[in-house]
């Protein structure tokens, strides 16, 4: 089983990216963000206990992530993309260890210009200004050392963001990893 971590800024259409890598490769696309939000929207007492830890400790992401991981490999899943799990050293010591990580740089001024734009549309109620701000500090915070490790480690595959007048232009890593 491979496990390929995606690391980069949160509306950095890290989930398309990882829509065309999954359609090409037949793995299973996992995000913690994604399943923060759908345990957190359960009846009570889950759904209420996840709402008051969102910053959730890592256990908390760990054990949804193994969770996860545990139906698609059910599903006979070849591997995975764990998209938004920062702290790939835990997650290697307690499930498996990952092939790469590949992190999606960019600056942040694009990463709040991206943001504010999708907030306009996405109906999350943490698109807003403040969330922003902490989203960003929360980012650079917990993924400057995990990108040094994995660099460390020659597990890193940088793709940079490039950005144009109307917004970021990204290198497809479905067909940069053929």
């Amino acid at each position: 089983m491979c496990v390929f971590f995606i690391v980069g800024g949160p509306s950095l259409s890290k989930g398309t990216q990882c829509e065309k890598i999954v359609v090409k490769y037949g793995l299973s696309h996992l995000s913690s963000g994604d399943l923060h939000r759908a345990k957190r929207d359960l009846p009570k007492p889950t759904g209420v206990e996840l709402t008051k830890i969102m910053e959730a400790p890592l256990t908390v992401v760990l054990d949804l992530i193994k969770e996860a991981i545990l139906k698609e490999v059910a599903k006979g899943s070849n591997g995975f993309l764990i998209d938004g799990y920062p702290q790939g050293y835990q997650f290697e010591t307690e499930i498996i260890p990952a092939k790469l990580a590949v992190y999606f740089e960019v600056s942040e001024e694009t990463l709040v210009t991206r943001l504010l734009k999708c907030a306009e549309t996405s109906g999350r109620d943490d698109d807003n200004i403040d969330a922003t701000k902490k989203r960003l500090k929360t980012f650079s915070e917990a993924t400057a050392p995990v990108v040094a490790q994995y660099e460390k480690k020659g597990k890193l595959d940088k793709i940079p963001v490039a950005t144009r007048n109307n917004g970021p232009r990204r290198h497809s890593v479905a067909t940069t990893t053929s």
